[in-house]
C-alpha cells in the first residue's frame, strides 16, 4: 500500500517517473491528489492549464491512473508497486 505526501513538490517525467524536488521519498510514498501544477516545461503555467491539472486531479489518486495507464500500455514499470 503507498503512503501519500502531502505538501511536497513532485516532478513528473512520464507516467511512471515522478520524484520529489527535495530528495528521495521514502519508500512506498506517491503524490497526493488533487495536483497543483506550479511549472510546465520551466515555465510558469498559464491559466487553462493550472486549471486542466487541477479538474483531471480532482477525484481519483495517482494509484489508480498508474492502474490505468498499465491496464491502457499492457506494461508494468520495474519500480511500479502497485
Amino acid at each position: 500500500m503507498s503512503k501519500a505526501i502531502t505538501a511536497a513538490t513532485w516532478r513528473f517525467d512520464t507516467p511512471w517517473n515522478w520524484h520529489p524536488l527535495d530528495g528521495e521519498p521514502p519508500p512506498g510514498t506517491q503524490p497526493t491528489w488533487p495536483l497543483a501544477l506550479l511549472s510546465r516545461h520551466g515555465a510558469e503555467p498559464t491559466r487553462e492549464q493550472t486549471a486542466a491539472v487541477a479538474l483531471g486531479s480532482a477525484s481519483g489518486g495517482h494509484a489508480e491512473e498508474l492502474e490505468r495507464w498499465c491496464e491502457l500500455t499492457g506494461a508494468r514499470p520495474a519500480k511500479y508497486e502497485g
